[in-house]
C-alpha cells in the first residue's frame, strides 16, 4: 500500500512539473501560448502527459503571469525545469515550478 501512495505522489508531482513547464514556457513565449490554444491535447502530449484519443480536451487555462515575476526568472525558472539542461532547481534558486512552488516569488500564492 505504501509503495502505491508513493508511485502516486511521484506520478502525480511528474504531472505538476510538465503543467507547470507548459505555463511558464507560455509565459515566456506568445508564440507557443498561441500553439497551446489551438492543440492543447498536441500540447500535454508534446510535454509527455498521455492524453487518450477519446478523451476531449477543449483547452487549457493558462493563468496570467505574476506582475512580480520579471524576465529575467522566468528564463531562470525555464532553465531549472528544463530537462537536459544544467539545473540548479532545489539548491540556491528561489524560484523553480510556478505550479509546484507555493510561497516562493511568481507563484499564485506570492503576496508581491
Amino acid at each position: 500500500m505504501a509503495q502505491d501512495f508513493e508511485a502516486l505522489y511521484a506520478n502525480t508531482k511528474d504531472y505538476y512539473h510538465k503543467i507547470g513547464l507548459l505555463v511558464a514556457k507560455a509565459w515566456a513565449d506568445p508564440e507557443y501560448k498561441k500553439q497551446v490554444e489551438a492543440d492543447p491535447k498536441g500540447a500535454l502530449r508534446d510535454i509527455g502527459i498521455p492524453i487518450p484519443d477519446d478523451v476531449p480536451v477543449e483547452s487549457i487555462p493558462i493563468p496570467p503571469r505574476p506582475t512580480d515575476l520579471n524576465d529575467e526568472q522566468l528564463a531562470t525558472t525555464l532553465s531549472e525545469m528544463t530537462p537536459g539542461t544544467s539545473s540548479t532547481a532545489g539548491t540556491n534558486s528561489t524560484l523553480s515550478c510556478p505550479c509546484c512552488s507555493v510561497g516562493t516569488v511568481g507563484t499564485a500564492g506570492s503576496s508581491g
